[in-house]
């Protein structure tokens, strides 16, 4: 239950004991069955979508074993951990900005080279083959605003579209987003 996060860490930024009476307390009905013994608990720094904490079991649920001391440990260790798992987050969104870069730079490549006649059907034969599609179609704006032409379809199989090229597709009403 995400409330019971935002109740156990009540806006706490350094770590904390619990005991297991507490514990219970904030978890509720979802602790019913579990082990709960006391602990120490670090918040990670937020960030980048990542939001949570560090739980640590006291031995033998003694308290006193999270000294001043193992307190800013536990922090320094959340500290350190909130920061790779967003750097991972971050390195994860730079591949994926990476990989769609690579793609636009190939995509604009093979379109180089395609002669002007037959540069529509290239573009949707790309475009179905780079996303793993098995049918696209390049859509153009003719004539009146709302009056749309099929200038290309692709099939992954090779077949003909069921929807012939050069159909005439009209847009009821005011101007629309596709």
């Amino acid at each position: 239950q995400p409330e019971h996060g935002t109740r156990l860490l009540d806006g706490r930024k350094t770590p904390f004991t619990i005991t297991a009476d507490e514990f219970r307390a904030v978890l509720g009905e979802d602790a019913r069955d579990a082990a709960i013994s006391s602990a120490a608990i670090a918040p990670l720094n937020a960030g980048f979508g990542i939001r949570g904490w560090i739980t640590v079991r006291a031995p033998h649920d003694d308290l006193a074993h999270f000294t001043d001391e193992r307190l800013r440990l536990l922090e320094g260790l959340a500290y350190r951990a909130s920061v790779a798992l967003q750097k991972t987050v971050l390195l994860q969104s730079e591949q994926e900005s990476a990989e769609v870069t690579g793609a636009l730079l190939e995509f604009s490549r093979r379109l180089a080279g395609t002669a002007a006649g037959d540069l529509r059907r290239r573009i949707v034969e790309l475009t179905g083959e780079m996303l793993g599609a098995p049918r696209a179609w390049l859509w153009l704006e003719r004539g009146r605003p709302g009056s749309f032409t099929i200038e290309a379809a692709w099939r992954e199989d090779g077949a003909m579209p069921t929807v012939p090229v050069w159909s005439v597709v009209e847009l009821a009403g005011p101007r629309q987003a596709l």
